[in-house]
C-alpha cells in the first residue's frame, strides 16, 4: 500500500481505504482496473478456472437450488463454470469486461435485482467493496429465505482492493454482522446464510 493509499480500520483486524474521498473516485478506481489492464484481468479470470470450479462445487453440496447470481463477475467466467455444473447463473458487475457473457451492469451496492431473486450467490469482490454494509444488505435482500452464499475471503487484493485484511477470521467476524450462519469450509472459502429470512 502506498503512502497515499492509506488506510484506517473500518472492523477488527480489516482496514479500508481512505484516498477515496467520495464514490466518484470509487468508481474512477474501479473504471481504471478494465481501461489499464483489460487483457491481464481476462487471463487471470482464464487460469482461475479450476478454482471457480472448486468454489462452485461447494456451494452446490451447500445450497438448495440453482439459481444463481454470481457478484462482481467482471467477464462472467465463474457464470459460465458454474454454467456447465447445473447452474442457472446470473454475472453482474460494475464493469462488465468487452468480451464477458451476458454479464449485467450493475454496482454490487445496489442491485438491480427484486428480493428473494436467487437461490445462492458467489462473491470474489468483498474487497472491493466501498461499504460492505450495503452490498451485504443487498445480497441478502436478492437471496431467497433459506439462501446460500459463497464469500471467497482472499488476502491479496492488489491495487483496485478497498477493504484489506490478513487473515479470513476478521472477516468472518465482520461478516457476521449480516448473515445468521457464517462459516468458514476452507481456507478463504466462507458459506454464508440469511436465517433470519423466513
Amino acid at each position: 500500500m502506498s503512502k497515499k493509499e492509506e488506510a484506517v480500520e473500518y472492523s477488527p483486524g480489516i482496514s479500508i481505504r481512505t484516498d477515496l474521498e467520495s464514490y466518484g473516485d470509487y468508481i474512477k478506481l474501479q473504471t481504471t482496473k478494465m481501461r489499464e489492464r483489460p487483457n491481464e484481468m481476462r487471463r487471470a479470470e482464464k487460469g482461475h478456472r479450476n478454482k471457480f470450479r472448486i468454489h462452485m462445487s461447494l456451494l452446490k453440496e451447500e445450497a438448495d437450488g440453482t439459481r444463481l447470481l454470481c457478484v462482481g463477475a467482471r467477464h462472467g467466467t465463474e457464470a459460465t463454470v458454474a454454467e456447465s455444473m447445473g447452474f442457472d447463473p446470473v454475472a453482474m458487475d460494475l464493469l462488465p469486461g468487452r468480451e464477458a457473457r451476458e454479464t449485467v451492469q450493475a454496482d454490487f451496492h445496489f442491485l438491480p435485482f427484486k428480493a428473494d431473486s436467487f437461490d445462492c450467490l458467489y462473491t470474489n469482490s468483498m474487497d472491493h467493496s466501498l461499504r460492505p454494509d450495503l452490498m451485504n444488505e443487498e445480497m441478502k435482500r436478492v437471496l431467497r429465505p433459506g439462501g446460500t452464499g459463497l464469500v471467497l475471503g482472499h488476502y491479496d487484493t492488489g491495487p483496485y482492493g478497498v477493504l484489506r485484511w490478513r487473515k479470513t477470521k476478521p472477516l468472518v467476524e465482520m461478516l457476521r454482522r449480516w448473515w445468521g450462519r457464517v462459516e468458514e469450509k476452507r481456507d478463504q472459502i466462507i458459506i454464508v446464510r440469511d436465517e433470519t429470512k423466513t
